[in-house]
């Protein structure tokens, strides 16, 4: 190749070269997860915040993350040393290593990320010591507020949520007050003292001493606090062991009282059922016993009933044979009644027959002495008969019996009848029948 071809093409290549370092040196990008510081040659500082690319015309840089993240932790893989966890001591002297992770957001506003920048121009390093500079502050002033137990047991969150706190808006005041007590262990009741910590409060809200500079001077925002392990020493851990022994002899004294009392249970609900059996099946037999015996009145009632209804029925067909009786006797003592009223019309007849004869024979004057003295002889005989009549003894009570029961039959019915001839001929002026018993009182004439 000719010199003067080398020549251009060295040309050419220092050319492309200035042109590219003059373009990357005139034009970058902006990364939509980042905030760019731009200081210029000439002019004045400012952030790049809109992604993409931006003219900065050979500006020198700075390239800050939107958001940050810290670990501070016992892993070598996650961390920049060996060991960067943070000690401290709870208010019973016990102690612990505590790892944890931090993620801020960097300020917003250009103003307080420039003023951000010219506090640490741009040193991760020196960002990550500031954020554990003051965390170490806000978590050895937390810890003494427990004992490394009650940590253990139940105040973790609580803990976390104080350091956060403080963190946030500052470190809290707080106050050491002397607590007197009495030692259990100890036989002679030597009193001890200890030593509490307790935060200062002001109308209900803790007293801040220092104000955050996370959050105030650096206009940051944590948005995520954790505790990721917590490593207590060894001491701490004997008396976790110890409390574990005792609190697993507890469980045993509860677990066997506990199987105690369901025992004690147990006995005393197979006694309830038990009694409980006896008593159903005491009720089954008296249940029994009662629906027999109901059972049984009930029969004896259904007879009771059936007995009464039967002689209720023989009744009634004994009243109608009674009043059947009774229209008997009263049909018959009517036809006797008739006879003897046409008994007694004849005697009338007779007697007038006998007097008209005599007035026939007296105005006619044709009767021979033998019918006249026939005619008397007839008078006086009739005459003579009533008076006999009138004077016959009839008895005050006339009793009267059939041939069947009840004094049904023909001489009753011939005995009442005679009554009504009686009747009718004036011996018997009243008669009373009481079923086959009759009284009559006697009509006695008027003496002559």
């Amino acid at each position: 190749m000719k010199p003067k071809s080398i020549i251009t093409l060295i040309i050419v290549a220092v050319s492309v070269i200035v042109g590219i370092v003059i373009i990357t040196s005139a034009i970058s990008v902006c990364d939509a997860q980042e905030k760019i510081v731009v200081q210029p040659i000439i002019g004045e500082v400012y952030v790049q915040e809109d992604p993409g690319p931006y003219f900065k015309w050979f500006a020198k840089t700075w390239s800050y993350p939107r958001n940050i993240e810290f670990r501070y932790n016992d892993d070598p893989d996650d961390g920049d040393k060996a060991d960067e966890r943070i000690k401290v001591t709870f208010n019973d002297g016990g102690e612990a290593d505590l790892g944890t992770y931090i993620r801020l957001q960097l300020p917003i506003s250009e103003a307080d990320l420039l003023a951000f920048h010219q506090e640490f121009g741009g040193n991760s390093d020196n960002i990550k010591a500031s954020i554990k500079s003051f965390m170490i502050d806000c978590m050895k002033s937390t810890a003494p507020l427990m004992s490394a137990s009650e940590n253990q047991s139940a105040r973790k969150s609580e803990f976390r949520q104080l350091v956060l706190n403080q963190m946030t808006h500052g470190l809290y005041d707080m106050n050491l007050e002397e607590v007197v007590k009495k030692d259990t262990t100890d036989e002679t009741g030597e009193e001890i003292t200890l030593y509490k910590t307790t935060m200062k409060l002001e109308d209900g809200k803790p007293i801040i001493t220092t104000k955050s500079p996370i959050t105030e001077k650096f206009k940051m925002t944590i948005t995520q606090f954790s505790v990721t392990g917590t490593d207590y020493d060894t001491e701490t851990r004997k008396q976790f062991a110890a409390k574990k022994e005792s609190y697993l002899g507890a469980e045993r004294a509860k677990a066997e009282r506990s199987q105690e009392v369901q025992e004690r249970l147990m006995i005393i609900e197979k006694g309830l059922r038990e009694k409980a059996e006896a008593e159903a099946a005491g009720n089954v037999a008296k249940e029994t016993a009662v629906i027999a015996a109901e059972l049984k009145a009930e029969v004896a009632l259904q007879a009771k009933v059936e007995a009464e209804t039967k002689a209720a029925q023989l009744l009634s067909v004994a009243e109608l044979d009674k009043k059947t009786l009774l229209m008997a006797e009263s049909a018959l003592f009517e036809q006797a009644e008739i006879a003897a009223k046409t008994a007694q019309e004849k005697k009338k007849a007779m007697i007038l027959l006998a007097e008209g004869k005599k007035e026939a024979i007296e105005l006619s004057g044709d009767i021979t002495e033998l019918e006249e003295a026939q005619i008397r002889a007839e008078v006086d005989k009739v005459r003579a008969w009533g008076d006999a009549l009138a004077k016959f003894n009839v008895p005050q009570t006339m009793i009267f019996g059939g041939s069947g029961p009840g004094g049904e039959g023909s001489d009753l019915t011939e005995a009442l009848f005679q009554m009504r001839l009686m009747q009718g001929a004036g011996l018997i002026d009243q008669v009373k029948i009481d079923n086959s018993k009759v009284e009559r009182k006697v009509a006695r004439p008027a003496a002559k």
